[in-house]
């Protein structure tokens, strides 16, 4: 009688542990999910009020775009994340004289894009002392590579683009290496790309 009376109480008792678990294992759950979400909530509300719009404050998203708003000269306070951006963005083009007149957002992105690849190309054709004028992306770029070439004394009689292209990454590796072993008093003379770069480094070591 007292062994089944024993029997009773140690199963109660297990029945209890085990119902108490699950529920403290879900309370965490639950505790953990919400402060998984307080913080999701706050990376995305960071540099806006509480109605969403920006307030200049803090946050590094809103900061970024408070910068760029204040370097084009442009008002962004009270703006959803979406108005701000595309303020922003028509601001940049008009600074680079491009005309949104009529244009999407995403092909006022395209333009910003096209123009400063533009941009970049004809500084790089100053410097080579190419001239570019009414070529296209295309033209400009071999004419370019094929400048760049020359210039490291590369040969590209007979190569395509990407042959050029291969020829110039090789060149300046080459002429790396060169200034690296000169640097630790290493000969690398004759020696292939991969026996220099090992006798440079165990020169390091």
């Amino acid at each position: 009688m007292m062994n089944k009376k024993i029997l009773g109480i140690a199963i109660v008792a297990i029945m209890a542990i085990t119902s108490t678990v699950p529920t403290y294992a879900a309370e965490r759950s639950l505790k953990d999910s919400g402060a998984k979400q307080t913080k999701i909530e706050a990376k995305h509300t960071k540099g806006l009020d509480n109605k969403g719009k920006f307030d200049g404050k803090a946050g590094h998203e809103g900061q970024n775009f408070s910068e760029k708003a204040k370097e084009l000269g442009v008002d962004i306070t009270g703006l959803s994340t979406a108005d701000a951006q595309a303020k922003i963005m028509v601001a940049q083009a008009q600074k680079l004289g491009i005309d949104t007149t009529g244009l999407t957002a995403d092909q006022i992105k395209e333009k910003i894009k096209a123009t400063r690849e533009d941009q970049g190309l004809a500084e790089r054709a100053k410097k080579l002392g190419v001239d570019i004028t009414g070529l296209s992306k295309e033209d400009a770029q071999a004419k370019i590579m094929a400048a760049q070439a020359q210039k490291l004394g590369i040969d590209t009689t007979g190569l395509t683009v990407d042959q050029i292209k291969e020829k110039i990454k090789a060149t300046r590796e080459e002429q790396g290496l060169a200034e690296r072993a000169k640097k630790l008093g290493v000969d690398i003379t004759g020696l292939s790309t991969t026996d220099a770069q090992a006798k440079i480094m165990t020169a390091q070591a």
